[in-house]
């Protein structure tokens, strides 16, 4: 068994390398960092009200999210 555990041991030794696990770990936190910033980005970007010109009347009702004014034509 003790065989075993020393060349199980000395395989994972070898293969592992903290190196490339620090990088790789690094690497990530970066994507989900820029992804988090994406999102919060596009949340705070968001228009709050949409205005709306209409030429004539409009005869649909539509949320607070639009801001309505009326055109006249000339």
């Amino acid at each position: 068994m003790d065989k075993i555990l020393l060349v199980a041991r000395w395989e994972f030794m070898r293969n592992f390398k903290w190196k490339q696990d620090i990088i790789s770990y690094l690497v990530m936190l970066t994507i989900y960092g820029a992804i988090f910033a994406v999102q919060v980005w596009d949340k705070n970007s968001t228009q709050k009200v949409v205005n709306l010109a209409v030429i004539g009347e409009i005869n649909t009702e539509l949320d607070n999210k639009f801001s309505l004014s009326t055109l006249t034509s000339t």
